[in-house]
């Protein structure tokens, strides 16, 4: 799947409805393409479960790398530092998708996320249903996203 067609789909979208191929990174996550990976929950929108074990859609992501979404979503702490792919234009509302070009379109608020251990995550800037993580612990103005999350329509 191709990332054009991966947001099209519409969260809270069954599994079983998706037409194409995947893998398995954990029990929430699927690799549907190359550096796309969808988040998926065993419920559905009103948190009803179903009786054949189906999961739902609910979250797109693209990734630099499967240990970059390991560590973004599960919180897993792994080397990401040798990021080699830039994310896609298009999810970069307008900008070259610096840390700095992010921060000035969002309300210059930013999150820093730990794991259950206390270690450094990423920074998260968010612009509507788009959140951006980026590596470094201190600012970066030319940094750009190791992970990009869309929330679904």
């Amino acid at each position: 799947m191709d990332l054009y067609k991966a947001l099209t789909i519409k969260r809270w979208t069954p599994l079983s409805e998706l037409n194409c191929e995947f893998s398995r990174i954990d029990k929430n996550l699927l690799n549907v393409g190359k550096n796309l990976y969808f988040f998926t929950r065993p419920h559905d929108r009103n948190f009803v479960r179903s009786d054949s074990e189906e999961a739902f859609i609910t979250l797109l992501y693209w990734g630099a790398s499967v240990d970059a979404i390991k560590r973004c979503v599960n919180g897993e702490v792994n080397d990401v530092s040798l990021q080699t792919i830039g994310p896609p234009k298009v999810l970069l509302q307008g900008t070259s998708g610096t840390y700095k070009e992010i921060l000035e379109r969002t309300d210059k608020f930013e999150i820093a996320q730990y794991n259950s251990s206390g270690q450094f995550l990423h920074k998260r800037l968010r612009i509507d249903s788009i959140s951006y993580f980026y590596l470094g612990l201190e600012a970066n103005d030319l940094e750009l996203p190791y992970v990009i999350q869309v929330r679904l329509d």
